[in-house]
């Protein structure tokens, strides 16, 4: 299950599907779902889902030059502020830190 579970997230992660919506896909309650996660994984399956975003932000962060605005749009965020504080959370960084940190390690 957690495999599918990992395959569903690479698959609609940009369509920001819900909790309710993987379990569903998956045949199991959103309870079943994240007791199985903690226990495989130890983290939780909205942890999971947040850090495969993040991992996508920072691909097209580093390696496109799209504006912050237009990656947030290709992640499924209406609200390029909210994508930021939703990165910057996870992360640690702004994107636009991100991106400047990434550059200056290239060269």
């Amino acid at each position: 299950m957690l495999g599918r579970f990992r395959e569903l997230v690479d698959t609609h992660y940009r369509q920001q599907w819900s909790l309710g919506r993987y379990a569903e896909a998956l045949g199991v309650t959103v309870a079943t779902l994240g007791r199985a996660c903690r226990e495989q994984f130890g983290e939780s399956p909205s942890a999971i889902v947040n850090a495969r975003i993040v991992r996508e932000a920072q691909r097209q962060l580093a390696y496109t030059s799209l504006d912050i605005q237009q990656i947030a749009r290709d992640l499924g965020f209406a609200d390029a502020a909210y994508f930021s504080r939703f990165f910057r959370k996870q992360s640690g960084l702004k994107p636009s830190e991100f991106r400047a940190a990434f550059r200056d390690a290239q060269s």
